[in-house]
């Protein structure tokens, strides 16, 4: 999706200030993690996707942060942080693609960024580039 390559997304390197990362291989990686997402959002019973779908996007991360949780403790092999990168972006094109609210691009990056276990399993790794290794 388009979309995502408008967005200046930062990641904090350990060793010093922000640095700004190319938000196309930014999208690009989200995009190839979204894609492992099998989780059928019809199906899902979820009191804050409920809300999101009800037009209360400001619970997009408390949606996110159930179903990702869930998909996680179905599926151990798969570590939480991929669930949750995996299940933001999905359930952003869901919900974009069933409703008419509007989900501002910023909403998926707070959430990125507002999780610490996501954030420090980025950094572990190196940074974006290195997240799919």
């Amino acid at each position: 999706m388009a979309v995502f390559t408008t967005w200046e997304l930062v990641a904090v390197s350990q060793s010093g200030p922000p640095t700004t990362f190319d938000p196309v291989l930014i999208a690009s990686c989200l995009r190839q993690i979204a894609d492992r997402c099998n989780v059928d959002f019809e199906r899902v019973s979820s009191q804050p996707l409920a809300e999101v779908l009800q037009g209360e996007t400001e619970k997009f991360g408390a949606a996110v942060e159930s179903i990702s949780r869930s998909w996680s403790k179905q599926n151990p092999e798969l570590a939480y942080e991929i669930a949750f990168l995996s299940v933001s972006v999905k359930l952003l094109i869901y919900v974009v693609k069933k409703t008419s609210f509007v989900i501002r691009p910023n909403q998926l990056t707070d959430v990125i960024n507002g999780n610490r276990q996501v954030r420090n399993y980025i950094e572990a790794r190196g940074g974006w580039e290195n997240l799919d290794r």
